[in-house]
């Protein structure tokens, strides 16, 4: 694997992983910020497959040791780039856990979760547009009271699939080497993975503490993908994780929000 020319410290307690075609100096900039908030505890690692963007990118973090700059010198797809930037975190850098920022998105870190890794997997709410509308997972009432497989099976089955965004789920570093993203079914990719790593046994666990806001309009892959194909995808995920009675709500919701999206 490439080596960077930056250098990063031996240990961080959290990394971001920051895939990227190209560079985007809007982003670039708020990774920039963001890495001056307690250097020794989060650490940046930004992967970018153009390489005149990449070394744009080193001159512009030359001075920031805790970004970590990549080039993957091969062209991926967007969730092959996922599965790169992760085992090449595992095979270089040191941490207890990490999660994932895309473009478009924003980062609260004075929010950030003290994390204890006696799970696996922590699976946030998050805001969405801004920060006054946190999307959650379930109420505080609903998680003291039920166990985490009632409240997961109980929203899939009302077609609220709990296990995506793949930027507001933490993992613990125990994860990494089974971090795999389906490419065929994209669009779904982050929940399979996610679900089959909690079926073969690994501790999830739900918490509310989001940090993570995801902005829809920055969202190109989502944006772009056919109705057809969102719900081929999402049929494809309720029959893998078999929640068959669960089909006609997704189709539903999938279907109302598609049309509300894209007329707003």
């Amino acid at each position: 694997m490439p080596q960077p020319e930056n250098h990063m410290p031996d240990y961080y307690k959290h990394i971001f992983l920051v895939p990227l075609k190209e560079v985007n100096y809007d982003l670039l900039n708020k990774i920039k910020e963001l890495s001056r908030y307690k250097t020794q505890q989060f650490g940046f690692l930004v992967s970018i497959q153009d390489v005149d963007s990449y070394k744009q990118c080193l001159a512009f973090f030359h001075s920031n040791h805790n970004i970590y700059v990549i080039n993957p010198e091969q062209s991926y797809n967007r969730t092959h780039h996922w599965g790169y930037i992760i085992q090449y975190a595992k095979g270089n850098i040191k941490f207890d856990t990490f999660s994932y920022y895309f473009f478009g998105d924003e980062i609260n870190l004075d929010k950030f979760p003290n994390i204890t890794c006696r799970n696996d997997i922590y699976i946030n709410d998050y805001y969405i547009d801004n920060w006054g509308n946190v999307k959650e997972n379930a109420s505080a009432k609903q998680l003291a009271s039920k166990s985490f497989t009632y409240v997961l099976k109980k929203n899939f089955l009302f077609g609220k699939p709990m296990l995506a965004p793949l930027q507001k789920i933490i993992f613990s570093r125990t994860m990494a080497g089974s971090i795999f993203f389906d490419s065929q079914h994209s669009y779904v990719s982050d929940q399979l993975m996610i679900y089959h790593l909690i079926n073969d046994g690994a501790k999830a666990k739900f918490i509310k503490q989001p940090f993570y806001k995801l902005n829809k309009k920055a969202r190109a892959f989502s944006n772009c993908i056919s109705l057809i194909d969102m719900l081929k995808q999402q049929i494809y995920l309720y029959i893998k994780l078999r929640c068959f009675a669960g089909v006609p709500m997704i189709m539903l919701r999938t279907i109302a929000k598609h049309i509300f999206y894209r007329t707003n």
